[in-house]
């Protein structure tokens, strides 16, 4: 095959790369403005740098504290109930309980995994996996 015939093919198959654009997606009826309302009410309060909030399967709002407090709220009634704090958690900076995250299986397997930094001769992170009871982590 020649240059010139392999810069052609080139330069056609780039024209035709150009000329395949997707239709840009309907919108459908969007919602004029002003015609939703978004409603705010306050839930819980007094946490102390929240870090980590995530709906359980056990409809509860799970929420950890940089400084290592794991707690669970019920969303209905707003009651806050601590179960566990985590005492090597190491807070400082962006340091801390860093994240948290519930069994796939949850709660039948009743298992809660944080990482957390904590300090050994240096700043260190870890996963720690805690087993759930209806009032605390263990």
């Amino acid at each position: 095959m020649s240059i010139k015939t392999t810069v052609v093919i080139l330069i056609i198959s780039l024209i035709a790369c150009t000329q395949c654009k997707k239709k840009p997606a309907d919108p459908g009826n969007p919602l004029p403005p002003g015609s939703v309302t978004i409603k705010d009410s306050v839930i819980a309060q007094f946490f102390n740098f929240p870090w980590e909030i995530l709906w359980g399967p056990d409809n509860f709002i799970w929420v950890t504290e940089r400084g290592g407090k794991i707690s669970r709220v019920n969303p209905a009634t707003g009651s806050v109930s601590l179960l566990h704090t985590i005492p090597d958690v190491v807070s400082n900076g962006e340091g801390g309980l860093l994240g948290m995250v519930l069994h796939p299986d949850f709660p039948t397997t009743p298992h809660v995994f944080v990482a957390y930094n904590y300090n050994s001769g240096g700043y260190k992170e870890k996963i720690v996996r805690f087993t759930y009871t209806p009032i605390s982590l263990n």
